[in-house]
């Protein structure tokens, strides 16, 4: 049996043909310049694609590539929990297929870990991130507007939940997606919960980012249902604290 990889890095993946190749070209130099990682695998979840991502993966020679393909579109959050379940990793990292945040930001999150951190979030809104590109304005207003909402109804002490690139520890990872059940956009909240229900530390760190456009996210139609989502686990609030891992040397 193959010896387990130091690095899960998991993207999932919804009609993103045009934009996919140039983040694994991304990780796959990552995987060979970085000298800290003793094996990197990349998970791609293509999450009902309709378009060619699952043919532009394929073709796609990449030592440590693997896919996982279903057919009908579920969700960015179960597409994620997917990929984690499925990760071997010692540490366990999400990116987005677009490419917002650089895998070289990886190196930005991984001292936290061996600091004693079981998680470690990337941000756009603490010191030391570095935004390009301005979204337009109603996904700039509804994203305030849901990260301060956020900090009333769950009182999490977190000011970006919605970035889409978080490292873990492997085995907290796969332990807190075994009880995420928001299979879109709201997953990262019901995360956050969990990991405070649990007692993990957690740290917000910033990260670089680009606005892509051309993003799948709606902000009225998605905007709504994270609100709902934001409401539901107000009133029914994940307590499971489920023992975690022994932390091992990051």
């Amino acid at each position: 049996m193959a010896a387990k990889p130091d690095l899960s890095i998991v993207i999932p993946a919804y009609n993103e043909s045009s934009r996919i190749r140039p983040t694994l070209l991304e990780a796959q130099e990552f995987a060979t310049s970085s000298g800290q990682w003793h094996g990197v695998e990349v998970i791609v979840v293509c999450d009902g694609c309709t378009d060619d991502t699952e043919a532009v993966l394929r073709s796609c020679a990449m030592p440590g590539l693997r896919l996982i393909s279903y057919p009908v579109n579920r969700g960015k959050g179960y597409a994620v929990k997917t990929g984690i379940l499925a990760s071997r990793g010692r540490v366990v990292v999400f990116a987005d297929a677009d490419g917002a945040t650089p895998i070289q930001e990886i190196s930005q999150l991984a001292p936290f870990l061996t600091e004693g951190h079981d998680v470690a979030i990337g941000s756009r809104r603490v010191p030391g991130s570095r935004v390009t590109g301005v979204q337009p304005w109603q996904r700039r207003v509804l994203g305030r507007f849901f990260a301060l909402a956020t900090q009333l109804a769950l009182g999490l002490d977190v000011a970006d939940t919605q970035c889409g690139f978080k490292m873990f520890r492997g085995e907290v990872a796969r332990s807190l997606f075994q009880d995420v059940h928001c299979v879109g956009f709201a997953f990262d909240l019901e995360l956050l919960v969990l990991a405070r229900a649990r007692g993990l530390q957690v740290a917000e760190v910033g990260v670089e980012w680009h606005d892509r456009g051309q993003s799948t996210v709606s902000p009225w139609r998605d905007g709504l249902r994270m609100l709902g989502s934001l409401w539901m686990l107000r009133r029914h609030p994940d307590s499971r604290a489920i023992p975690v891992p022994p932390k091992a040397a990051a």
